[in-house]
């Protein structure tokens, strides 16, 4: 965060990012506002009857589409929207020199990679082996439940549904479920801290992939 932003925190009515909340959606979009986290349909609603395409110069200038034609048409086009270079918020040109040059997961890269990676992928996703993965998911549920069945209150999202998905993909991937708490951090570190402090979400993925580097 620059120390301009570090200044504006400290005046009266700006968020933790050192914003003033917005007040114009289609012009000053601020997918970090507390509005637009707590509950963003109603302003998806209002940006498709008015501005199809929001856009805002908070945190380096973005542009968000709303419209599904818009959507399908971006995703298809990857010769004007590559996914060669991906990140919520991308570094100045002047950070990037020392820094790696990370591309899009395979299933969400540009072709051929994105072809290729399908046809690897997808197997591990079809109905049989889907089937396969169901008891194990309800027994991992079963699992957690009783983690906190005898106590007189629990978190629903940090005791109980966070657990679920990496656990899950641990088993799928073959990695130690010992390493659910690890995998537990890299996430946050690289999904939610990562907005605030991106080189910290940078290092993280570097970890990510030196384990599975190790391991393949």
């Amino acid at each position: 965060m620059t120390d301009l932003n570090n200044d504006l925190s400290s005046k009266k009515g700006h968020d933790e990012s050192g914003f003033l909340p917005t007040t114009d959606w289609a012009r000053d979009l601020d997918i970090l506002d507390k509005r637009y986290i707590t509950n963003p349909a109603p302003i998806w609603k209002e940006l498709r009857g008015e501005c199809p395409v929001a856009f805002t110069e908070r945190r380096g200038r973005s542009w968000m589409p709303i419209g599904y034609d818009d959507l399908a048409e971006i995703a298809h086009d990857t010769d004007h929207f590559s996914s060669r270079r991906v990140g919520v918020i991308d570094l100045p040109e002047s950070e990037r020199e020392d820094r790696p040059l990370l591309g899009a997961p395979p299933i969400t890269s540009d072709p051929p990679i994105h072809t290729w990676a399908r046809r690897i992928l997808l197997p591990a996703f079809a109905p049989g082996r889907v089937a396969e993965m169901t008891p194990i998911t309800q027994n991992f549920a079963r699992e957690l439940l009783d983690e906190f069945a005898d106590g007189n209150q629990a978190d629903a999202a940090s005791d109980y549904a966070r657990h679920i998905p990496v656990r899950v993909i641990s088993q799928m991937l073959g990695v130690p479920g010992t390493d659910e708490d690890m995998f537990t951090a890299w996430i946050v570190a690289i999904l939610q801290e990562g907005f605030n402090d991106l080189g910290r979400s940078l290092e993280t993925i570097i970890e990510v992939m030196k384990y599975f580097d190790a391991r393949v």
